[in-house]
C-alpha cells in the first residue's frame, strides 16, 4: 500500500477515535524521517486548550486502535501534539473561531510582504479574509495566501 493510501486510511480512523474522545483532528502527517516512519497527529478542542495529559490520553488510545487495525506495514513512531501557540489557520471555522486575534498572513508571491494585524473575519463564501493592520482594513483573497498563523507576542514585545 502506498503512503498516500495509508495516510487516507489513518485519517479516517484517527478522526473517528478523536470524535469519540471529544477532540478533533487538526492535522496528520505520515512521513519517513531518516530510516524511521513517523505518524504525527495534531489534535484540537474548540472548548479548551490541549494539555499534555490530553496528548498522552490520545496517544495511548490511538496506539491500541492502530495496533488493532495494523494498517502501517513497518514500525513507526507515534507523536501526538497540539497545533501550538502560533497555529496555522486553515479551515473557514478557524477564521471564525480566532476572530479578534492577531495574525500574520504570508503570501505565495515572494515579492509581497507579510501582513500582521487583527483578524476581522471571513466572507460567507470563504474566499476572503479581513485583516485590520491598524493602518488599513485589508481584504485578502485566500488563493493568494501561503499561510495564516496566529501571531503570538510575549509580554514586552514591541507592536
Amino acid at each position: 500500500m502506498k503512503s498516500k493510501d495509508i495516510k487516507e486510511k489513518l485519517t479516517d480512523i484517527v478522526e473517528k477515535v478523536l470524535l469519540d474522545m471529544d477532540f478533533e483532528l487538526y492535522d496528520l502527517n505520515y512521513l519517513k524521517q531518516g530510516k524511521k516512519w513517523v505518524l504525527r497527529v495534531f489534535i484540537d478542542n474548540v472548548h479548551k486548550p490541549i494539555s499534555l495529559d490530553d496528548c498522552e490520553l490520545v496517544s495511548k488510545k490511538l496506539s491500541t486502535i492502530l495496533d488493532y487495525y495494523d494498517i502501517i506495514p513497518e514500525s513507526f513512531l507515534l507523536e501526538v501534539s497540539s497545533p501550538g501557540i502560533e497555529r496555522k489557520l486553515k479551515k473557514d471555522s478557524d477564521f471564525n473561531r480566532f476572530k479578534g486575534e492577531e495574525i500574520i498572513v504570508s503570501f505565495k508571491n515572494p515579492n509581497l510582504n507579510p501582513i500582521i494585524g487583527i483578524l476581522e473575519g471571513i466572507d460567507s463564501e470563504g474566499r476572503y479574509i479581513f485583516v485590520n493592520t491598524g493602518k488599513s482594513e485589508e481584504k485578502v483573497n485566500r488563493n493568494d495566501i501561503k499561510e495564516v498563523r496566529i501571531h503570538f507576542r510575549f509580554k514586552g514585545d514591541k507592536q
